[in-house]
Order: structure tokens, then sequence, then C-alpha cells
């Protein structure tokens, strides 16, 4: 193992963390070579010139260790009770996987994660903003999971990532592969990531007439980095909801990008980022459709205060014979002072006829005759603003599955713009 990894982008000194298996290490080492000296995006690269990494290439980072301790006060909200619960510690699986309540009718299983399905994160998976990230993440990995679902499944399931080691490079690797006819409810919950680096990458594979709602939160620590990285490939009938939250951390994006490759598909890209002074946030989503009649929505929802900085960079890719494709995108920022800044840059490329494609942002401030009504009627002015802020949000949150998490997210706002 490395004593440390370099985030410069001259020279450096890339060695893949091997696991003494030949057919993985031949990937990693693979994804190693395609790194090409250089551990993270090139600060001139198109989709990077917005969002600033320079603080991160200053960095050296550590290979991650797991901790090996719980939160109990995160185990013990509602929404957790009746969830199969995995947690990653600074990256690794920490959960005793054999002594988990799953039966032969629940409805998956976890395994590690194949060569074949390891490598395809920088082939077949690759997302075209973030193939740099990926290849870190596969070169890096020190755990590679697999959660195999094979029918609708009994309980949620909830992905808990502690990241509690200071100045490391946490990169978990995550692929979920549905069935057909399969359903599954899915959460990814990132906590802490002081002075790290985390780069985690999911995969899904949502084969015919499958449904998976997956939501990610982000609830970093003020100072945490994060650059997330997500594909996913829908085939016939089936229906991809994706939600990403978030409510804390220093810069913080995510990568997305969804291939419908059946008719009849559909796929949601949602986005809710609530950013503070001094922290940076990004959502770079792109939905390729490659085939007729198919369907897809991309909903952006920001709220910028102080100097914070939101990118939202959405794209619609329409093959040639994909007739039928209806495609939309809605993004909406609002910023509480001047100093904020929210950019948005949707986009289509579509390359047949017959389609019904749409987009639209908008960016304003908050209407001053609504918070003047809700304070002649009492209500204290931190409070309305509050109100107001939580209005805004919800149309982003009505697409997660979850009522409790839902709930805890509504909580979180509205206690947060009290304050």
């Amino acid at each position: 193992m490395s004593e440390q990894i370099s985030m410069a982008n001259e020279n450096a000194d890339i060695s893949p963390q091997l696991w003494g298996d030949t057919a993985i290490d031949t990937v990693k080492q693979q994804a190693a070579t395609e790194l090409n000296f250089s551990a993270l995006p090139p600060a001139k690269a198109e989709m990077w010139r917005n969002f600033s990494i320079a603080q991160l290439r200053d960095k050296n980072l550590a290979p991650a260790v797991p901790a090996l301790v719980s939160d109990p006060s995160f185990l013990d909200k509602a929404w957790l009770q009746q969830a199969l619960v995995l947690e990653f510690s600074n990256g690794h699986l920490v959960t005793d996987v054999e002594n988990l309540p799953i039966s032969e009718d629940f409805g998956c299983q976890i395994v590690t994660i194949s060569a074949e399905d390891m490598g395809n994160f920088i082939t077949t998976n690759k997302v075209k903003s973030a193939a740099s990230l990926l290849a870190l993440n596969v070169s890096q990995t020190q755990c590679g999971v697999c959660i195999e679902i094979s029918s609708a499944m009994q309980a949620p399931i909830v992905i808990l990532h502690s990241h509690s080691q200071l100045e490391a490079l946490i990169t978990p690797t995550i692929q979920v592969k549905v069935a057909a006819n399969g359903k599954a409810e899915l959460t990814e919950v990132f906590v802490g990531g002081a002075d790290s680096l985390a780069v985690p990458a999911i995969s899904f594979e949502i084969n015919e007439n499958a449904q998976v709602d997956y939501t990610r939160w982000h609830q970093h620590e003020s100072n945490a980095a994060q650059l997330g990285v997500l594909s996913a490939s829908v085939y016939s009938g089936a229906n991809f909801l994706a939600n990403c939250v978030t409510t804390s951390g220093k810069n913080i994006r995510l990568d997305a990008e969804v291939n419908i490759v059946g008719e009849q598909a559909h796929a949601e890209l949602n986005g809710l980022s609530l950013v503070e002074d001094g922290q940076q946030t990004g959502l770079y989503y792109r939905v390729n459709h490659l085939c007729p009649n198919a369907t897809s929505n991309q909903t952006v929802r920001v709220v910028a205060n102080n100097k914070a900085k939101h990118i939202y960079d959405g794209y619609i890719y329409v093959a040639h014979g994909a007739d039928g494709t209806d495609a939309r995108q809605s993004s909406k920022a609002l910023l509480l002072t001047k100093r904020a800044q929210a950019l948005a840059n949707p986009r289509l490329e579509i390359l047949t006829d017959d389609v019904s494609c749409a987009h639209g942002a908008t960016i304003g401030f908050l209407d001053e005759d609504a918070l003047f009504y809700l304070q002649s009627r009492g209500i204290p002015k931190s409070q309305a603003q509050a109100l107001l802020v939580q209005g805004f949000t919800t149309e982003a949150l009505n697409s997660i599955c979850s009522t409790e998490l839902k709930a805890e997210i509504n909580a979180y706002i509205q206690q947060h713009y009290k304050a």
C-alpha cells in the first residue's frame, strides 16, 4: 500500500491499491494507466471550468482505513428502523454481511464486486464529465460491493458512509443490479469528511420493468470535499428515480449519467442544494436517450446564501432514431443575498425529429411582497423566510419515496433557515 497519493496535476505517481486478485488487479492497473499522471481533472477541462478544485490539487492524501465505529445517534433515526443498513467507514464496508437478516425470499444479496463489473466503471459505464474520477476510484478503491436485487425488496436499503479519517482519499465502489421486475428503495447518506476527499462511485443496472427509488443525502462537515460519480443503464419499461440532496460540505459535486436503452423506460435526476457562505456545490447531469419512446425529467432547486456558489449543468442527448422521446429540464435557484452565485447551463442535443424536449432555468431572490405579508401577520422575519424557502424546496423533495426521510429533510430546512 502506497504511503500517500498526490493530487497534483504534474508528475503524479499514482500506483493502484492492489487486492491480490489477478483479474481485479489487472482492471485497477488499467485504471491507473488511464489517469495519465493526473489524479484530478485538469482545470481547463470544459466541464470543470466553473467548479474550482484548486485547493484539492495541493493535497497529499493517505489511503483510507476503517474506523469500525458506528454513530448510534444516527442509527436511531425513525426512517432507519425498518431498513437494511450497510455501514461504510472511510470507504470500507464494516457491516458483517453474513449476519444480516437476509432470508432467501428477502429479494437481495450482497457480494464482492467482480472484475467485469469493476471494469465496466471505466468502459461501458463511463461518465463523460468525470472519466478521470472513475479511473481514480477504480485504481484506489479498497472495497467494491455488488448489491444484487432479484425481486421486490421487502425493506429499503440504507448505505451509511461515515468519513472520519483526516487527509484521506476515500473511494468506495458500489454496483447495484436489479433483475427484471425487481423493485428497490435505496438511500445513501454521507456524514463527516473533515479535510478528506471522497470520490465514491455507484452504478445501476436496471433491467426490464424494474423500479429503483434512489436518494443521496450529503450531510458532510462544513469543510468536507466530495466528487461523486453515478451511472445508470435503464432497460425497457424500467423506472429510475434519483434524488440528490446536499445540506452541507465545502466542495460537493455529483456527476451523473443515465443511459436509457429500452422503450417505455423513464428516468429522473432531481436535486436540492442548500449552499452556505464559502461553499460550492455542483450537479452535472446527463441523460442519453438511445432508443425510441422513453421519457426523462431533470428537476433541480437551489438555495444559495452569502458567498455561496452552485453550478447546474444539465444535458439531454437524443440519438438518431430515438423517436417519441419526451425529455425535460427545470432548474430554479433562490439567492438569499446578492453575493450568492448560481450558474445554470441546460443543454439539448437532438439528432432526430419526432421528439418533445424542453428546458428552462430561472434565478431570483425571495419575494419581498410575500415576506412582508407573512411579517404583517405577526410571523417573525426569520420564520417567514424559512417558510418561503421550505415552499420553494417542496417540489424537489416530492419525489423522495420515504415519507420519514422527507420529513427529516424538511425539518432540517425549517430549522436551518430560522436560525
